[in-house]
């Protein structure tokens, strides 16, 4: 047997239209990814899934570090602000997202 942790995530259907475009290659959180290796994308309007992506790599920035923070969310920095406020000590936690997959890719259905 292998572990493989997906995670999920609400977001918002404009933000994942940015990251299905390929502007938007990193997911910021200021949670850990706890060893994910893909990230379910739900909407935060209908609570739909919109999609799976595997995630490459992962690393911490500070939450200081303002122009990393902006680039790295590619979103306006007034959502950025609002999301990710500058702390004394707070890491925000990056994924680096790989290809599009789904469930069926992680999880292929075993043959008898």
């Amino acid at each position: 047997m292998r572990l493989t942790v997906v995670i999920s995530a609400k977001i918002q259907d404009k933000f994942y239209a940015e990251i299905q475009s390929g502007r938007k290659r990193f997911e910021v959180r200021s949670e850990d990814f706890q060893d994910a290796a893909y990230i379910r994308y739900i909407s935060s309007l209908t609570g739909r899934q919109l999609g799976v992506w595997s995630i490459n790599s992962t690393f911490t920035i500070s939450s200081s570090d303002r122009s990393a923070l902006y680039s790295l969310t590619a979103v306006d920095k007034e959502f950025t602000d609002k999301e990710f406020p500058v702390l004394p000590v707070r890491l925000i936690h990056v994924a680096r997202l790989g290809n599009e997959v789904t469930l069926n890719d992680i999880f292929p259905r075993e043959e008898s």
